[in-house]
């Protein structure tokens, strides 16, 4: 496990928001690839689908889904071929209860605008983490819109 050890991180991150009375509906991971870098001339767009490894992606997931799993007192291991959904017809995407795994960012936003545009009563609250370029691309692609 790296330095940023999921099983340590996730902990802290949900003590520290249920102290201010916030709880997580679903966490979302995505690959960590600028869609927007552009670097020297022979810049190419990122790799996707096959090409992309989402291993780090689906061990997040494993840890968050446990820790949700035995925080609310139903511990259960998470399978790791979990229900594989298409979202219009673009991409696969691991879902699990409480987690998704999705294949680039941009389907993760058209995700939250879509769950968010199905019940106008519903208002999403968003909480990121991960790199810099992560960060930005969200307000990128949030920006667009």
């Amino acid at each position: 496990m790296s330095v940023r050890d999921p099983r340590l991180l996730f902990p802290r991150l949900l003590d520290a928001c249920a102290c201010q009375g916030i709880t997580f509906k679903k966490a979302l991971f995505v690959p960590n690839m600028s869609i927007y870098t552009k670097v020297g001339s022979s810049s190419s767009l990122p790799p996707t689908g096959s090409e992309v490894d989402y291993s780090w992606q689906m061990t997040l997931q494993t840890v968050w889904e446990d820790i949700i799993c035995n925080k609310r007192g139903n511990p259960k291991k998470v399978d790791p071929v979990s229900s594989v959904r298409e979202y219009d017809n673009d991409t696969s995407v691991k879902s699990c209860e409480n987690s998704m795994v999705f294949s680039s960012l941009p389907l993760a936003i058209n995700y939250l605008r879509k769950t968010a545009e199905q019940d106008k009563s519903v208002r999403l609250q968003v909480l990121v983490t991960g790199s810099i370029h992560l960060i930005g691309d969200v307000l990128k692609l949030v920006k667009k819109y």
